[in-house]
């Protein structure tokens, strides 16, 4: 509001029609002016303080929401009651005659003294339309200029300081009930923001962004770091920080703290390093909530302490389970892991940001993953080849340079020994997408100090895998079998296992392999690039392939194949090989090999059959009582329930036969495709119209209204990788 001051008078009238309504104003004692003695409004200091506009709050609906209060005990109630009436002085609350209602109660304080007032909003939470975060980046208090001195102000009470925009107030009213009906219930609703309520994050930090947004303008040269309700200052020259901090006190509130050693989100900042706090780890792990805690106090230090991705991933595995309360202890491995977590807390320092010293990104390749100066990742496959993950990491350490200092690096080192082949086709691609823009230097084979605590590996060894086959020693008539049993492993694992055993018959010679597993082939034709192994089966092959001298080739064949050949004899001699040691074995033994619990996995279901139940044998009766499949018998005198079942079955059995046509299959159809044939049967003539029909059966059956497009998703291959372009098919009533 723009308006003319004399700041030589005591006494600055302004008319009251000009004054920001959202100045409070108070009752003042007569004021002197050219026209004599006149009562008159005044606010002190209102040409300092500016209070921004109450944020207003976004409604799903309108509709009133009632929750009766819950019943207090009587010690309780008298609690209750002091604490409303120190929020009534305060002016936190108001009477109210609110159609809208949420309980109240009160709970100790963890220091044990006093109690706490609390306001069950969760049914209010449903109604509100969230803001979302706005700050969605941590800072990195490693960042701070070097050598600048630092302030730590924490405002008080940072909600109950910004009132409630005037039309939400009503949504946050409760009730007071007194003992036995005494006297009616009192009524009160908040002004304040609440801690319970679901945007108050949000409003309590834009709030504070807009009073600091003076500050801002007037010293350019100040670094001001805001989360929360915690506020850092840094500055050149101490003098700037005491006209920042005496001006923020006096607008926000806040308390200051000032010293050789700040403490923010954390961290103990000193005028050149940056240390975490010392804190204690429990060793006391009995639940799975135990150790979520401790990881998760453990990964909050991370981005100053450098931990290798192996030590956390021992911790990792201890995160497995289903219930918070399900038990969990410290393995020996974990227990060095935190053995060596309390020495890094004890001696690591991260130094602060030196505006004058260019900015050096550094990419490495553990055991357990990838590294980097500014950030580390795991990689999410199987087996990640080389180049991506590191074009990954080169992209996210330019990304956290430019978000948290605004610079780019000025090197970059990447892990190789040498310059890479420029000829390299997919070198060239993924460092090329990960350097768009980048106009600093590129380093090789350079380990800065803090590598020392990492397993570094290198991935631009010579490639051990071959993309094609290569001539052999081995004849037709020269076959050999060699056996290992593993009861511990999956499938998978045997089948890389046995690419394992091959590899270790000729190491010298190029070797190569025949497999019908397609999931071994993938992986080891993935391995044919460099790249970070990161599951068992990844790291068992990579340990077989490294301790070769010669080359490998693995050749893919679908099993029990009809078209016979050199190839496909070897893999049915394997399978032969294979099924005579598992019929050594007898049910129960199986059973446990296999680790599958077929009658506690499989579904309970049902067979429809047009027999009478006089004409069901003893031995079906069993295997179906002991399988848990109810055997539906036909209507007795129906012969229409009967036709239905013998049609059905009539229109399977034609759809088998012309696709068992289709394929070549002309009398018997293999073991091996008849799940696949007998699955496409069944989408044909569920999910297809027949005739002059425009919806499909299962349409008619299931959906209430036919979609013409189902949505876009993305599926996950044999390698664990996503694959996109693929839409799902949308049948109604949850079926897809």
């Amino acid at each position: 509001v723009p308006f003319l001051i004399d700041t030589r008078a005591d006494v600055t009238v302004i008319p009251e029609t000009n004054w920001p309504r959202l100045w409070t104003l108070e009752e003042a004692p007569r004021v002197g002016g050219v026209r004599g003695f006149q009562s008159d409004k005044f606010i002190p200091r209102a040409t300092a303080v500016h209070s921004s506009p109450p944020i207003k709050l976004r409604w799903k609906s309108s509709n009133p929401i009632w929750v009766e209060q819950w019943p207090l005990s009587e010690p309780r109630m008298t609690v209750l009651l002091e604490l409303l009436d120190h929020e009534l002085q305060q002016g936190h609350i108001e009477p109210s005659t609110s159609p809208w209602n949420t309980p109240v109660f009160v709970t100790p304080k963890r220091s044990g003294e006093g109690f706490r007032l609390l306001h069950d909003l969760r049914e209010v939470n449903k109604k509100i339309q969230p803001i979302g975060p706005v700050q969605t980046l941590l800072p990195a208090n490693s960042m701070i200029p070097e050598g600048q001195p630092c302030a730590v102000l924490e405002i008080e009470d940072c909600f109950f300081s910004i009132p409630l925009c005037e039309e939400d107030k009503e949504q946050f009213a409760f009730s007071v009930m007194f003992l036995n009906g005494q006297r009616p219930n009192l009524r009160f609703q908040w002004k304040v923001l609440l801690q319970s309520m679901v945007n108050s994050p949000t409003i309590c930090q834009v709030t504070v962004d807009r009073a600091l947004v003076p500050i801002w303008h007037t010293d350019p040269t100040a670094t001001i770091v805001q989360y929360m309700d915690d506020i850092l200052i840094a500055t050149p020259s101490a003098g700037q920080i005491d006209r920042l901090v005496t001006t923020l006190s006096q607008t926000l509130k806040a308390s200051e703290k000032r010293g050789p050693c700040v403490t923010f989100l954390g961290v103990q900042i000193t005028n050149s390093y940056v240390t975490p706090q010392q804190i204690k780890i429990p060793w006391s792990i009995k639940t799975l909530h135990d150790m979520q805690q401790l990881v998760g106090s453990l990964q909050w230090i991370q981005n100053i302490v450098l931990i290798p991705p192996e030590v956390m991933s021992l911790l990792y595995d201890l995160l497995k389970g289903k219930h918070p309360w399900e038990q969990k202890a410290l393995t020996p491995e974990a227990s060095n892991s935190l053995d060596f977590f309390e020495q890094q807390i004890s001696s690591s320092t991260l130094a602060r940001w030196n505006p004058g010293i260019p900015l050096d990104l550094y990419v490495h390749f553990t055991e357990g993953g990838g590294v980097e100066a500014l950030s580390w990742g795991k990689p999410s496959h199987v087996f990640s080849p080389g180049v991506e993950c590191l074009g990954n990491l080169i992209m996210k350490g330019r990304k956290l340079a430019l978000n948290h200092l605004g610079i780019e690096p000025a090197k970059i080192y990447l892990p190789f020994r040498k310059q890479f082949p420029i000829l390299s086709v997919a070198m060239s691609e993924h460092l090329a997408l990960a350097l768009v823009g980048f106009a600093g230097e590129i380093q090789y084979a350079t380990k800065p100090p803090w590598t020392e605590l990492l397993a570094i590996v290198d991935i631009d060894l010579p490639p051990k895998v071959m993309d094609r086959p290569l001539p052999g020693p081995t004849s037709e008539e020269q076959w050999r079998c060699v056996k290992m049993t593993d009861h511990t492993l999956s499938v998978q694992q045997l089948e890389a296992s046995a690419l394992v055993l091959a590899c270790g018959l000729f190491t010298k010679e190029h070797l190569n392999i025949v497999t019908d597993s397609m999931f071994v082939a993938k992986l080891c034709l993935a391995m044919a690039r460099p790249g970070v192994a990161a599951s068992t089966t990844a790291v068992m092959i990579e340990e077989a392939l490294l301790s070769r001298e010669g080359t490998v080739s693995v050749i893919h064949v679908n099993s029990h194949n009809p078209i016979k050949g050199f190839f496909q004899t070897g893999n049915d001699k394997a399978d032969a090989t294979a099924k005579g040691l598992w019929t050594l074995r007898d049910a129960h033994q199986l059973h446990e090999t296999l680790h599958i619990g077929a009658k506690a996995l499989a579904r309970k279901c049902g067979i429809i059959t047009d027999n009478g139940p006089n004409f069901v044998s003893k031995s079906i009766q069993t295997f179906a009582s002991k399988w848990n499949i109810t055997l539906v018998h036909g209507i007795p005198h129906n012969s229409t329930g009967q036709a239905i079942v013998e049609r059905a079955n009539q229109t399977l059995k034609a759809k088998l036969e012309v696709l068992a046509k289709a394929e070549g299959f002309a009398n018997v159809v293999p073991p091996g495709d008849q799940a696949c044939l007998l699955a496409t049967a069944m989408l044909a003539l569920n999910q297809f119209p027949r005739g002059d029909e425009t919806k499909s059966p299962a349409q008619k059956h299931w959906a209430v209204q036919s979609l013409e497009e189902g949505p876009p998703v993305t599926i996950r291959n044999e390698l664990g990788e996503w694959e996109q372009g693929w839409q799902l098919v949308l049948t109604g009533r949850g079926y897809a």
